[in-house]
């Protein structure tokens, strides 16, 4: 579990990189392209840290997404709109989709401070889902500036 957190880290610390030879602009070819570089490192790197805590679920990280209710029902995405996941006023940054025996089985989502709890509760109570903020495990978008999220059926099967 260690690694991941040196993963996160390793994430900031090329965010902070990336915000600090761009500095908001690109200067020329050289820099645009460092940053490019960077840039696609920390995205590997999140898709490493997505992947690890599919593992330790015992998930695996889905390859298409599905929306909160297709969550709510355990039903397969035969189709999948943008407007079904962010409907309502309900705004979640950069989700991650789970699927254990290729049904949905949980979202993550990373979202930015202030979050609004209330509005996810209202969201989830109405759907039969429950959500927690993960603190055992390292958010991978932004770390330290993120807080992670999943949401769940109210009833996960047991590993």
């Amino acid at each position: 579990m260690d690694d991941a957190w040196t993963t996160a880290r390793e994430i900031e610390s090329l965010q902070s990189e990336v915000s600090r030879i761009a500095g908001g602009y690109y200067r020329d070819k050289a820099t645009r392209r460092e940053v490019d570089q960077k840039s696609a490192k920390a995205q590997v790197l999140r898709q490493q840290l997505a992947g690890r805590f599919a593992s330790l679920h015992g998930w695996k990280l889905a390859n298409r997404p599905f929306s909160l209710d297709q969550l709510a029902e355990n039903r397969k995405a035969r189709s999948w709109r943008k407007g079904e996941f962010f409907r309502g006023g309900l705004h979640l940054d950069h989700p991650c989709w789970y699927r254990l025996n290729g049904f949905p089985i949980a979202i993550a989502v990373q979202n930015y401070a202030p979050f609004y709890h209330e509005d996810l509760d209202e969201e989830c109570r109405g759907r039969g889902l429950a959500w927690e903020e993960i603190t055992h495990f390292p958010g991978w978008h932004n770390p330290g500036g993120t807080k992670l999220i999943l949401i769940t059926r109210r009833e996960l099967p047991r590993d």
